[in-house]
């Protein structure tokens, strides 16, 4: 009888509307509840295929580029937008960014690895002469392409490329070809010089084209080689060059090879290339 007596009076008491009035708000919060675990779940899954820009940046260099160029070369990535793992143009987006960058000469290969991960592989334009030029030191790379950057002086210590001097035309605007003669005669020899097996102990700082063409002294190398022992290599003319009577560039390596066997660091000294019966003159 008690509990009977207790129903009924929870029944008269208004119990039934009180507890009606309780079942929506136990309702309500189990799905918000349901929702805000769904989208702690859906946020945390995103932060797990966030790709974080800074992990895309370049981290291992060519031995050729210091921390001041690698910082110069990573500032040219641009992002369109965030990345992430599940988006399935990723790695196209990626490689974008990276083609975009006048450093980029071509982008070797991109890949993607759960949940996040991003391996990039790129072929840099290294800079191979630092052409002096009204004033100003400019780069270019083996394509003659015009770098992204010019100093006032010689930076030695973050370029290792030689200093071409004797240029007579300007440079065209960044990430054009610098197509002047000079330039092309300056990359065409330093190739021809590095075929020399003994160079590898000679260390170019400087491509002299103050006589080109014969314009100060035509009995003189139109072309002078200087490396960091104060050594002169007195190439002649321009492997491009089809002058009467030039020797070509395997008889000239061939020389510069004799004549390093019998003097493998050369020091304030001219070694005479162009004549194939020239030899060593101290300087």
């Amino acid at each position: 009888m008690t509990a009977l007596k207790r129903a009924v009076e929870w029944f008269a008491g208004g119990g039934m509307e009180s507890s009606l009035r309780v079942v929506p708000l136990v309702l309500a919060i189990v799905v918000f509840g349901i929702l805000g675990t769904t989208a702690w779940q859906r946020l945390s899954l995103k932060r797990q295929y966030d790709i974080d820009e800074d992990s895309l940046r370049l981290t291992q260099w060519p031995s050729w580029c210091g921390e001041k160029m690698a910082a110069r070369i990573n500032a040219t990535i641009k992002f369109k937008e965030e990345l992430t793992g599940l988006d399935l143009h990723a790695t196209r987006k990626v490689a974008d960014a990276y083609r975009s960058s006048p450093w980029v000469r071509k982008v070797l290969r991109v890949r993607k690895a759960y949940p996040n991960n991003i391996s990039i592989s790129v072929d840099l334009r290294q800079p191979i002469l630092a052409v002096r030029h009204g004033g100003r030191i400019h780069l270019v790379d083996r394509d003659a392409i015009h770098l992204p950057v010019q100093y006032g002086s010689w930076p030695v210590d973050e370029v290792q490329a030689p200093l071409l001097t004797g240029v007579a035309v300007g440079p065209p605007p960044t990430t054009g070809v610098w197509k002047d003669g000079d330039i092309l005669d300056a990359i065409a020899t330093l190739n021809a010089v590095r075929t020399c097996q003994g160079m590898e102990n000679v260390k170019i700082v400087e491509v002299d084209l103050s006589n080109k063409n014969g314009v100060a002294d035509p009995r003189q190398s139109e072309i002078v080689l200087v490396t960091d022992r104060q050594a002169r290599i007195l190439w002649g003319r321009s492997p491009r060059s089809n002058a009467f009577g030039e020797h070509s560039v395997d008889e000239k390596v061939s020389q510069l090879d004799w004549l390093l066997r019998q003097h493998p660091t050369p020091t304030r000294m001219d070694l005479v290339v162009r004549f194939l019966d020239g030899g060593v003159v101290p300087n």
